[in-house]
C-alpha cells in the first residue's frame, strides 16, 4: 500500500494530509495543521505538521498559495497542438510582467470532443526562486524531497474522481475554496480544469468584508464569462469558510447561482477523520491525490526543478523492492516444484502404458523405452520380409466359386485382398442368396470371422447387392507363426 503526503502551505496555515492508496481504494489516515506565525515559520512548521506522518517510503507533495502566482487561460488554434511545448512559454510572456526565464511553470490541456478548430490551455506559473526556497525548506524541514508542486486553486481537481457520479453530469460547476485571508475559485469543465483565480478576500473580516469576498468573487465570474459563453450551472463551497452557518444561502442569493456544499468523496476514512472535519483539508487532500496515476493539475515541480529520483529514493525503496523480490523468487520456486511435480506424474502414467503396452505386444515387462525399441527391432528382423501364404487371393477366388451353388446366378463387383483380410461385394438375385451364400464360406476351413453387410437392391435393377468380410487363416499359416515365435523367444533368451 503507497501512502503520500500531502501539505498545502497557504498564507496563513500550514496543512497536511496522509493518504493510503491500494489497487481498489483511497483512504485518509491522517491531518493536521498548525498557524503561521511570528514564532512559527514555514521549516517549523513543516517539522510540527509533516514530520510525524513520514515514516518511511512515503511519497510527499506541496501546494502553493495562488497570491503571488500567476494563473492564466490561454485559447490557441488546434494546429499549435503538435508545438504545444515551444508556443505556451511566448503566450505566457506576452501576458506577464516579468521575464519568462524568471519563472517556471506548466499546462494543462483542455479540448472538448466537439471543438475541432481551437484548444484552451491553463497555465500555472510561480517565480523560479519563491519555489526553490519552498524546495529547499521542505528538504530541511522534513529530510525529503519533494516531488510534485501544485498551484492556488488547481489541486482541487484532483478530487473530482472521488465524488459522485452525478457531479460530473453538470458541465461547468465551480468549487469555491474560502479561506482566511483568501480565496480560491476552480472552474471545472468536464472534470478538467477550465479557469482559476485566487483572491485576497477571505472570512477573517467578516461580516464585514462579505460585500467585498461577493465583489471578488463576481468579478471572477465576468472574468470567465468574457473568455467563454458557458454558464455556471452551480458552485460547490469548501475551505475552512464551508463550515460557516449560513454560508451556503448567503452566497446563492448575492451571486445568483446555486450554492451547495462540496459532496462527500468516496474515500475510506480512520476513526479520528470525519468528512466534516476534512472541509478546510480539501486541497492539502487534492495535493496528495496529485500523486496518483493522472493527475489534472499543473506541476510546477517541471523544468529546471523537474524531480530527479536518485540513491536516496532507492534507499527509501530498498524495503518494498526487497520484499518484491523475495516473492517473487518464491513464486519462481513454487511455479518449477509444481511443474517438476507435474512432469513426474506424466513420466509414471506414461511408464506404465509402457509397460502394459510391451507386455500384450512383446510378452515382458519392459519399462526403459530403449529396452523397447531394440526388442522391436529384432522382432522386426526375425519376420519374412515376403512369407508366403498357404492361401492366396487366386486361391480365394476358387474357394469362392467352389463355394457358391450352382443355382444361384452370382456376380462378383469388387474383390480387395490386403495380407489377410478380404473384401468383397457381389450381386445376387434375391436377398436370401447372399445370406446362402455367407453361409457357404463360412464352412471353409480357411476363412474365419465372416460377415454379412446390408443388402441393398441395385439402382435400376431388381437384383441385389451385398457385401462380404473375412479373414484367410488356415491351420498351416498359425502354425508357421507358432513355429517363429518360440524362435524368436530362444534367440532372445540366448541373447
Amino acid at each position: 500500500m503507497a501512502r503520500a503526503v500531502g501539505i498545502e502551505i497557504s498564507t496563513t496555515h500550514v496543512r497536511a494530509v496522509t493518504v493510503a492508496s491500494s489497487y481498489r481504494h483511497n483512504g485518509v489516515e491522517r491531518m493536521a495543521e498548525v498557524e503561521l506565525t511570528s514564532q512559527m515559520d514555514l521549516r517549523a512548521a513543516l517539522e510540527v505538521v509533516a514530520r510525524p506522518m513520514l515514516s518511511h517510503g512515503e511519497s510527499v507533495a506541496i501546494g502553493i498559495s495562488g497570491i503571488g502566482a500567476y494563473l492564466l487561460r490561454v485559447e490557441l488554434p488546434a494546429t499549435a497542438l503538435r508545438q504545444i511545448e515551444q508556443i505556451v512559454p511566448f503566450e505566457l510572456e506576452a501576458r506577464v510582467p516579468v521575464d519568462v526565464d524568471e519563472l517556471v511553470h506548466d499546462f494543462v490541456l483542455n479540448r472538448d470532443r466537439g471543438e475541432l478548430d481551437s484548444i484552451n490551455v491553463v497555465i500555472a506559473a510561480a517565480p523560479l526562486q519563491r519555489v526553490k526556497k519552498l524546495i529547499e525548506d521542505c528538504r530541511v524541514a522534513l529530510g525529503k524531497e519533494v516531488e510534485r508542486i501544485g498551484c492556488g486553486p488547481f489541486p482541487l481537481v484532483n478530487l473530482i474522481p472521488y465524488l459522485p457520479r452525478n457531479f460530473s453530469e453538470d458541465k461547468t460547476v465551480m468549487i469555491l475554496d474560502l479561506g482566511e485571508k483568501c480565496s480560491d475559485i476552480l472552474i471545472i469543465q468536464q472534470g478538467r480544469p477550465a479557469f482559476a483565480r485566487t483572491i485576497t478576500e477571505g472570512i477573517e473580516n467578516l461580516p464585514h468584508s462579505a460585500e467585498a469576498l461577493v465583489a471578488a468573487i463576481r468579478q471572477s465570474l465576468l472574468g470567465w464569462l468574457s473568455q467563454t459563453d458557458s454558464a455556471l450551472s452551480k458552485i460547490y463551497l469548501t475551505g475552512t469558510g464551508a463550515s460557516m452557518a449560513g454560508a451556503e444561502s448567503f452566497l446563492s442569493q448575492r451571486l445568483e447561482v446555486a450554492v451547495l456544499p462540496l459532496p462527500k468523496l468516496d474515500v475510506t476514512y480512520s476513526p479520528e477523520v470525519t468528512w466534516e472535519s476534512m472541509s478546510k483539508y480539501s486541497k492539502a487532500l487534492g495535493i496528495a491525490l496529485g500523486l496518483g496515476v493522472r493527475p489534472n493539475d499543473p506541476d510546477l515541480r517541471s523544468g529546471p526543478l523537474s524531480y530527479q529520483r536518485g540513491y536516496a529514493f532507492l534507499k527509501e525503496k530498498a524495503p518494498l523492492f526487497a520484499g518484491l523480490l523475495t516473492a517473487m523468487f518464491i513464486s519462481i520456486v513454487f511455479a518449477n516444484w509444481a511443474s517438476l511435480r507435474s512432469l513426474n506424474r506424466e513420466q509414471k502414467v506414461l511408464t506404465d502404458g509402457l509397460e502394459a503396452a510391451s507386455q500384450q505386444i512383446l510378452g515382458k515387462a519392459i519399462t526403459e523405452p530403449t529396452e523397447a525399441q531394440e526388442l522391436l527391432a529384432r522382432r522386426k528382423a526375425l519376420e519374412e520380409s515376403d512369407p508366403m501364404p498357404h492361401m492366396d487371393a487366386f486361391d480365394v477366388l476358387v474357394a469362392i466359386s467352389n463355394a457358391i451353388p450352382n443355382t444361384i446366378i452370382h456376380d462378383i463387383d469388387e474383390f480387395d485382398m490386403q495380407r489377410e483380410h478380404v473384401k468383397m461385394t457381389g450381386i445376387v438375385g434375391l436377398a436370401e442368396e447372399a445370406q446362402q451364400i455367407a453361409t457357404k464360406l463360412k464352412e471353409q476351413r480357411c476363412f474365419q470371422d465372416v460377415r454379412l453387410s446390408k443388402v441393398v437392391q441395385v439402382v435400376n435393377s431388381d437384383r441385389q447387392k451385398y457385401g462380404l468380410e473375412w479373414d484367410v487363416r488356415c491351420p498351416e499359416d498359425e502354425a508357421t507363426k507358432t513355429k517363429k515365435k518360440k524362435t524368436e523367444e530362444s534367440g532372445g533368451g540366448s541373447r
